[in-house]
This record gives structure tokens, sequence and C-alpha cells, in this order.
């Protein structure tokens, strides 16, 4: 028909006049639920009464529930469902902006109460608003103002355990520039810690999270206590107490040469805290750009190499894991591997050894490949793979990942510099570890978007999806908060069931996962 306004009530008892009220319609009820509001702009006037209009004729009535009335509010958002109205936020005097969450239970009596979300979640505001998305059953906010106007989306589930989450793309906020930070693979999930994104003011000490899953999505943790802020630090994972390991790095705000730190602190993804590490035994002097292992079969953590104040290092340390943690320095025989930094390091489980690539001796970039047997007395071995002749090129601070299907180590990206020319590289190799090493480059066909050159990146393998992760970096145009995949995809993929086949008829891919600051 012809659209026309009629006026549903006009009689008391009313509200008071008011505006920055918030309301809902109760579908069951076929009736309106409002709370709060202010009178007079700037007086602060502002209610804490609820009031309900049935809209099938009935009128106003204000309601006198139990349980603890929230604060007076205006430009809040309430939203219904499951026989409940929940109310988010608004602005308060004298608190200011808010965000709670007050929810009031009509039956069978009407009675406020509050919960508690879990996790990090949107900050204080008000003018928002909020939906209620049926089909997940949450509620949905979107923007609002507390000092500056936001843009962010969150939700949060109305039903079992309550706790926020970030629905929007979240680039501008968690995935900002950053190079030389921790980035650990912990089994269906990676977590990346601190890093530098150029200039005093951006050492960072945030933690985030990206689950592996076909559209992964960066997102915050919270812990509410994180390591000093730092740079070129490195992580491993200790899996049999689900927990990430980070150690050394540098940190600004210590004169020199304390700035160069050793200390360990472990984050617990379960419990989303970080600890600091309490060691017994001697550790090693504080350093940058070291190899970090994980060895799983004698439940330590390695540290092979590094930099400090002038320092090029060519030892090796454990941290012993069981019991209380404990610092031993091992004596590795065979060649050495002499003095290195920014070199690549991973372990290979099915030769129990520690596989390093390239790195800088302090005076010339390096592109060999060692091996550290640590089966019985720990020994170098100098590994001379096949491939194209000096290939890959020199180069340091490359980013490394082990994918333990095809036990084959890949790097990516990493610098080069003589003093005369420098040089920041894209190319992507791997090592298959086989009796019979040899490199081959992966680069990815036709001309499909890639990373771009880079180095200070971290990248970890993601077996579920078939692909490689990295994240991050910087080069002589600045720093990337960037997030890319190199996917090896099946043509045929239930005609292929060994590992090597698979390999040779996969056809790479480069996927970019999450856009930002590019």
């Amino acid at each position: 028909g012809t659209p026309a306004w009629s006026l549903v009530s006009q009689f008391s008892p009313r509200p008071t006049a008011r505006f920055g009220a918030a309301a809902a319609y109760d579908q069951a009820g076929d009736r309106l639920i409002m709370f709060g509001g202010l009178f007079t702009p700037g007086a602060g006037d502002l209610f804490d009464d609820t009031w309900v209009l049935p809209l099938n004729g009935g009128n106003w009535a204000q309601l006198s529930p139990s349980g603890t009335v929230p604060p007076r509010r205006r430009d809040h958002s309430m939203i219904f469902a499951g026989g409940k109205a929940h109310v988010f936020g608004g602005w308060n005097y004298p608190s200011g902006e808010l965000n709670d969450v007050r929810v009031l239970t009509l039956s069978p009596t009407p009675a406020w109460s509050q919960i508690t979300p879990a996790g990090p979640g949107p900050g204080v505001r008000s003018g928002h608003r909020a939906i209620y998305d049926a089909p997940r059953d949450r509620m949905v906010i979107f923007g609002g103002e507390s000092g500056g106007v936001a843009d962010e989306t969150w939700a949060l589930p109305l039903s079992g355990a309550p706790a926020w989450a970030r629905l929007d793309d979240t680039r501008r906020y968690i995935n900002v520039p950053r190079a030389h930070f921790a980035m650990v693979n912990v089994g269906g999930a990676m977590v990346a810690f601190g890093g530098f994104g150029g200039g005093i003011s951006n050492y960072r000490n945030d933690t985030v999270r990206l689950d592996f899953t076909a559209t992964p999505f960066w997102q915050p943790v919270a812990p509410p206590t994180a390591p000093s802020a730092r740079r070129r630090q490195d992580g491993v994972y200790d899996a049999p107490r689900n927990r990430v390991l980070i150690f050394g790095g540098f940190d600004p705000t210590y004169p020199h040469p304390t700035g160069y730190l050793n200390d360990v602190h472990a984050y617990s993804p379960a419990a989303d805290t970080w600890q600091p590490g309490v060691t017994s035994g001697t550790p090693p002097p504080g350093r940058i750009l070291t190899g970090l292992i994980y060895d799983p079969i004698r439940e330590r953590m390695l540290v092979i190499g590094g930099y400090r104040l002038g320092t090029v290092f060519d030892d090796v340390w454990a941290l012993s894991l069981t019991g209380t943690p404990q610092w031993t320095q091992l004596f590795p025989t065979g060649a050495p591997l002499g003095p290195r930094e920014g070199h690549a390091a991973i372990y290979q489980p099915i030769q129990d050894r520690v596989i390093v690539f390239g790195g800088y001796d302090g005076s010339n970039f390096k592109n060999d490949v060692w091996a550290l047997s640590l089966s019985g007395t720990p020994s170098w071995t100098q590994l001379f793979p096949a491939g194209p002749p000096g290939s890959p090129v020199p180069r340091a601070m490359s980013a490394a990942a082990y994918d333990a299907e095809a036990n084959r180590l890949m790097v990516s990206g990493g610098r080069f510099s003589n003093g005369i020319a420098e040089g920041v590289y894209d190319d992507v190799w791997a090592l298959t570890l086989g009796p019979n090493p040899r490199w081959t480059w992966e680069t990815p066909p036709g001309s499909l978007p890639g990373p771009g050159r880079r180095y200070g990146h971290k990248m970890v393998y993601d077996h579920a999806y078939n692909r490689m992760i990295l994240k991050g970096g910087t080069n002589v145009a600045g720093y990337y908060g960037d997030t890319w995949a190199l996917t090896w995809d099946l043509p045929t993929p239930a005609l292929v069931s060994l590992v090597s086949a698979r390999r040779e008829r996969g056809v790479a891919r480069v996927t970019w996962l999450v856009p930002g600051n590019e």
C-alpha cells in the first residue's frame, strides 16, 4: 500500500522525553524494550530506566528489574535475543565512555546481570551500532567514538563461554609493518611477537596469532604482561608444554651492551600469558640474529651463533627444558661452522640434525650449508648440494621453513652487501635433504604476484594446506606488514599419493592472504 506514519502511543504513563536511548524489538512478545538516554544536552540528566511498549495496542509500562541496574548512560546499543536484552557500551557521567555488557532477562521476572567476556574486545565507546546475527547467535557491533571515530567490527557469541572476536580486516591495527620479529608454528596456527618497524618508537612487544584455515586472518592476543619491546630475536615451539619460547634480541631502552638480551620468555597460547623463563647455569652472552632450534628428542632449545656489539659468535648453547631449565655450552666436533649471524637454521627430524644455511661472518656473506648431528657427540659436517652453480647466492637474514613431508629446507629472500653494491632478494629456494641434497629454484610460474624483495621476514610451513606462509620484512623502500602464501596445488590429487610425485607434479601458486601496508 501507500506507506504512512501512525502514532503508536500517546497516553501516559510514558518515558520522559530523551535522546540517545537504546531500544530493541522482542519479536516473540511483539514489544519494544528501551533503556537509558539523555534529557538535557550537557546537563548530565542521564536515565537508567527501562520501559516496555507492546505493539499490539497496549501502552508504555516501566519495569523495575531486580539485580544491579546498569549505570546511567546514553548512545549505547541494545539487541534482543533469546528472551534477553543485551546492552553494550555508551557514555556515562562522570565515567565517560563504557564497554561493559549488561543483560536484561525478562522472564519469569525482569532482572539485570553483567557478563565479562574473555580475551581482548572492543574498547570503550559510544555512538556505535549493534545487530543480532541470528544464524550465529551473536551480537555484532560496528564503529563508535572515544576520542576518535572507530571503524572496527566485533562479535560476541550469546551462548557458551562469552568472548569477543574481531570480524573485519585488522591489518591496520595488527598487521603493522615489521621486520626482525619472532614467528613460530604452534600446530594449527602461528604466533608472532615483537619486531621493528623503523625508528626508535617502532620497537614492538605485541603478540598476534594467525590460525591455519582456508582463509586465515590475523587476530590480536592480549596477555596481561609481555616481554620488553625488541627486535632480531627468534622463537621456537616447545610442543610438550604447548608454549612459545623466545630468546635474546635487542632492546634500545638499555645502554650498550646490555641492550643485547639473553633472557628467555615463554608464551602459553592456551592461557594467553607470557612468563619470564627461570633458568640455571651460565647463559650465553646476550645477542641477536641467532639460529634458534627446538630439539624435540632431548627437549631442549639450541642457540647457534649470533651477533653482539662487534662480535660474531660461532658457539652452540643448549637450554634443557625438563625440570628446572639449565644452560650448558656444547662443543661440537668436526670442521668448525665458523662465526655467523643472520643465518637460516631448521631442525631435520629424519636424521636428527640441524641444517644451517648462509649468514654473515663479519666480513663476508655466505651461501654454504652445514649439518649439526645431534645424536651422540654433536658434530659439524659441511654439505655440498648439487644444483645450479653458485645457488643460492650468498645472503643473510633470509627466512627459512622446513617442509617435513618432502624433507626439504625452504629459503626465501635475504640481504647481501659487499660495501659497494647491495642486494635484497625475492627468490624462493628448496634444498632437498635426502642422500643427495640438491638446490632447486621454486619460482612461481608466469606473472603471478609475489611478496617482493625483502629480508628480516619470517616463514612457516603449513602442512594441512600444503603451503608456506611468509610475513613482514624490510628492504631499502621500507617495512612490510603483509602476509603471503606459496601453495603447491595438485592437478590430479586423486591419482597422486607419493610425496615425491606430489612435489614434482605440483604447481606453485602465490596467494596474497592478508593485504596490509604493502
